[in-house]
């Protein structure tokens, strides 16, 4: 069985070179400067709010009976809004679009904001086809 040396690989090894210690203590602080409201930020903040809005499907009993079933129930959750599943498909982007998305994706989240890529795909396609009828 060969043998290997394991102290050429140490952390102790002094020829290591170290970086240098960097004083930032002078250097100002970085603060979030306040976002530019464009058209497509109010438009991402406007689907978000009817997201908001649409109403549950069924309305919470506050009513308990004291009748109580050792079976479960096929639908468990009515109270809790559907959520939409995703499907990963592959699309094919203009340059330039992705370039304009990941700008505005930047802007939003510098105003404090998260959103991905994905999301903001999905809403362009959700507003879309709203106006389309479909």
């Amino acid at each position: 069985m060969r043998t290997v040396d394991t102290s050429l690989y140490s952390s102790e090894k002094t020829t290591r070179i170290k970086p240098d210690v960097i004083d930032l203590s002078g250097l100002p602080r970085i603060e979030k400067s306040p976002a530019e409201t464009r058209t497509t930020d109010v438009f991402i903040s406007q689907i978000r709010e009817e997201q908001k809005e649409q109403p549950l499907e069924t309305e919470r009993n506050s009513e308990r009976s004291e009748n109580r079933t050792n079976f479960r129930t096929e639908n468990r959750s009515p109270l809790l809004p559907i959520k939409r599943k995703t499907k990963r498909y592959s699309f094919e982007f203009y340059d330039d679009q992705i370039v304009r998305l990941k700008r505005l994706k930047n802007r939003v989240e510098s105003a404090g904001e998260s959103i991905t890529l994905s999301e903001m795909a999905r809403l362009a396609i959700d507003h879309y086809l709203k106006e389309q009828g479909e």
